[in-house]
């Protein structure tokens, strides 16, 4: 909600102005707020429902998610961009390798 406003302040030219010409806008504020705070009512369930492995497995390969999503859509990452998602990468790294040392050290024990 907070990127939509910095948005109109700052990074549209026409500042507040953009009301006037479209109206039906500050009724569709509104709406992307309630969409969002049922996102995050559907994150916290999640985090309730699931193993803390793989929810933290989630919370990280969603970002990588959302960059193949935007490249796909034509997006383009410059090169001081690509520093951001280096320690997403390797922390997906990380979590799956816990992962398999997991599964691997299941398998060996006895049932």
């Amino acid at each position: 909600m907070l990127p939509v406003a910095f948005w109109f302040v700052w990074g549209g030219e026409q500042g507040f102005d953009v009301f006037d010409q479209y109206p039906w806008l500050s009724l569709l504020i509104p709406v992307l707020g309630l969409i969002s705070a049922s996102a995050l009512v559907v994150y916290i369930i999640a985090s309730r429902l699931l193993p803390f492995s793989l929810f933290g497995l989630l919370s990280y390969v969603e970002p990588v998610l959302l960059l193949g999503v935007a490249l796909l859509l034509g997006e383009s990452i410059k090169p001081g961009e690509w520093l951001t998602y280096i320690p997403i990468w390797l922390a997906v790294v990380v979590l799956v390798f816990e992962g398999f040392k997991h599964l691997v050290r299941q398998r060996r024990r006895p049932m």
